[in-house]
């Protein structure tokens, strides 16, 4: 059970990067000739923007386009080696190098959006309904909140510097933090971020899941300062960027950037953490009973629903699991399995050094790739259609946008990615259409997709709320408070239904999410999206699977709001967040 290195690992577990540049020699040329491309397009617009014409306007918005594409190219290469191997040298020295070459480059670029707005507003209106609609529009949101352009300038330089915190979080958890070995009866368990995240929360042998819990938990506490040095860096650097921006507070600021209203970020927090910890309360009365264990405890949250029932399934199955599930959505949709699949998008490996959990990262003018840490357990194929709903919405979205306005605001980002987990549940219920398929099938969404986004991703939003707040009115936070606060809102969410321990408060360094801004909200966001959708679906079929599609086609020219309006569902109205909190209680029901 032992963890392989990345050497040690069959090829055909792992994602295929030649497709973005076949050698080293290729990418370094490609490195070079997007810097050379930079400053020519610089040479030739700086200082210049404003006496372009509408034609020239948009020649230079095209260009500049095109370059942030091939700067993303060369970017997520070299992030994809470091994603798979943190303990591959050669990637981190190829990542440091890149961000040496590209910080300058975008430091030179600044000037394109602070001469864009120095122009008359009125210069801008003819792309306000063109293909830079969204892009024009939400530089003139931020309009109020630029500096001058030499600061802009100064800022980008800058802006490998503030991702440090990120990459010192992820240099403790990935690089420097070891486990030991540990002893159940007279077997003998290795243990490691990834084991434990993967193999040991879910096993069904109480003495190993609690006993590698708390090795875990011991373990990480060595990097508790580092981390929490790194987060409070983190959030108080944001505080500041947003009071210098003159924004009336850093949730603005974030928020702005997501085209979100304060009272939905709250709303979608406040009520889940009323309205759904009844529901998951009993979800744990029912794990409980189910394993028969006389105190439900931290270290059990994470056993799958029904005793038994998360059978194995091989790499194989889940391909044609996740053909099966995206069936209703058409051939062409269904297109995203068969060349994901065929020109292995995915690495499945678990390996040292590897990114824990999983994620899909788009590659302009590529196409998407795909982490996850396979274990073959039935829940890994809702991971698996997951990702695949990432890489559909940016594929779909590519051929109707430019890269400018592709990205769908982090609010609604998760919709079509937790969408496929519904749709898969769909394809189970059909095909199984009994009593007993019912109640696995509902064991597995409540257990796993809705526990994850609605709970876990709920309660991380909650905490950080909490660590924002105290930031704005002044505090200083340590990883001490941090512990306090996670600990404060698991028993608040939990109430008596979990035994608690101390411990559980380290749980905020297990979650890179917390240096991407105010994400792990947009979680539940999606759901409740992807959960009225699919009904609708179900429903309707063909018109709701149309008005799906046309909606991924919109990718980020449309608010979150709007791009749920045209999906069939009103985020201004607390309704689909109720239906997705009765939906979970009638599968918690189920169980």
């Amino acid at each position: 059970m032992a963890l392989a290195t990345r050497a040690e690992i069959d090829k055909e577990l792992t994602w295929n990067l030649d497709d973005i540049f076949p050698d080293e020699n290729t990418y370094e040329r490609a490195l070079a000739d997007v810097c050379d491309t930079a400053k020519a397009f610089a040479g030739k617009y700086k200082n210049n923007i404003g006496t372009l014409d509408t034609a020239g306007l948009e020649s230079a918005l095209s260009a500049y386009a095109d370059l942030i594409g091939r700067m993303q190219q060369v970017g997520v290469y070299a992030s994809l080696a470091m994603a798979a191997d943190y303990t591959d040298q050669a990637a981190k020295r190829r990542m440091l190098v890149m961000r040496q070459a590209l910080t300058p480059i975008q430091a030179e670029l600044s000037f394109f959006q602070s001469e864009l707005l120095e122009l008359e507003t009125e210069r801008l209106q003819p792309f306000e309904n063109g293909s830079f609609g969204a892009f024009v529009a939400n530089l003139l949101r931020e309009k109020p909140h630029r500096f001058s352009p030499e600061t802009e300038r100064v800022l980008a330089a800058m802006s490998s510097l503030r991702d440090l915190p990120s990459e010192l979080y992820e240099a403790a958890k990935l690089g420097d933090l070891t486990f030991p070995d540990f002893t159940v009866g007279d077997t003998v368990y290795p243990l490691s971020y990834s084991l434990y995240e993967t193999v040991y929360a879910e096993t069904p042998d109480t003495d190993v899941r609690h006993r590698a819990h708390d090795i875990f938990y011991d373990t990480i506490a060595s990097q508790r300062q580092a981390i929490g040095l790194a987060y409070f860096t983190e959030v108080a650097a944001q505080k500041t960027l947003a009071d210098l921006r003159g924004y009336d507070s850093v949730f603005d600021m974030l928020l702005s950037d997501q085209q979100v209203t304060r009272d939905l970020y709250e709303r979608q927090i406040d009520v889940l953490m009323r309205d759904l910890a009844p529901v998951m309360r009993r979800y744990a009365a029912k794990l409980k009973a189910n394993y028969g264990l006389e105190t439900l405890t931290y270290a059990d949250l994470r056993l799958p629903a029904l005793p038994a029932k998360d059978r194995a399934v091989s790499i194989a199955e889940a391909w044609s699991l996740a053909m099966a599930a995206l069936d209703v959505m058409g051939p062409d949709y269904q297109s995203v399995v068969t060349r994901a699949k065929d020109e292995r998008w995915v690495d499945f490996a678990q390996n040292i050094g590897k990114s824990t959990g999983g994620f899909c990262a788009s590659v302009p003018a590529v196409h998407p790739y795909i982490l996850l840490n396979w274990n073959g357990g039935f829940s890994e194929v809702f991971t698996l259609v997951h990702e695949l709903g990432h890489a559909a919405q940016t594929l779909i979205s590519a051929e109707h946008n430019n890269i400018l306005q592709e990205d769908p605001s982090l609010y609604f980002v998760e919709a079509p990615s937790t969408i496929h987990e519904l749709l898969l549940t769909n394809h189970l219920l059909a095909a199984g259409d009994d009593p007993e398929t019912a109640r696995t099938v509902a064991a597995q969404m409540v257990g796993k997709t809705y526990f994850h986004n609605c709970v876990t991703h709920l309660l991380e939003a909650a905490f950080q709320r909490d660590v924002y707040r105290a930031v704005e009115a002044g505090e200083g936070l340590s990883a001490d408070d941090f512990d306090r606060l996670f600990l404060n809102i698991l028993r608040r969410f939990w109430g008596d239904a979990v035994s608690l321990p101390e411990s559980a408060g380290r749980t905020w360094m297990r979650q890179p999410h917390y240096y991407m801004g105010l994400y792990p909200y947009t979680y539940s966001a999606g759901m409740v999206v992807s959960t009225q959708v699919s009904k609708n679906i179900r429903e309707q079929g063909e018109p709701a699977v149309k008005a799906w599609i046309d909606t991924l086609k919109l990718g980020g020219s449309r608010s979150p709001v709007e791009l749920a309006r045209a999906a069939g569902v009103d985020l201004l109205s607390e309704a689909p967040l109720h239906t997705m909190v009765q939906v979970i209680g009638e599968l918690v029901d189920l169980i």
